[in-house]
């Protein structure tokens, strides 16, 4: 049974880059509409970027997004990612050690 993994971005890697490294924020394709660079630009988080597959904003598809919680849960790994409802996925994991925690920027 595979469960996935996780691999370290070049930014992300703090081995490497222990005073310069950010956290991966998962977010959605450039086709869906959201305010999140924006907000990470004025709200100043500079701890968080975009590092996903797609150009030009380093997004995710929805596909790819629940393949990563799930792996999340498999693995017991962290991971802070942009979502929206309504979605049955946020249910799935209710009552879970991986339910979903809205944060505001």
């Amino acid at each position: 049974l595979f469960n996935g993994y996780f691999q370290f971005a070049k930014t992300n890697n703090c081995t490497i880059h222990p005073t310069t490294c950010t956290g991966t924020l998962i977010g959605p394709s450039c086709e869906t509409t959201t305010p999140i660079e924006s907000q990470l630009f004025w709200n100043q988080i500079v701890g968080l970027s975009m590092n996903g597959p797609l150009p030009p904003n380093g997004g995710y598809t929805n596909a790819q997004r629940r393949e990563i919680w799930y792996a999340a849960n498999a693995t017991k790994s962290h991971i802070i990612m942009h979502w929206m409802e309504p979605d049955p996925l946020p249910v799935a994991f209710l009552g879970t050690d991986y339910s979903f925690q809205m944060v505001d920027f």
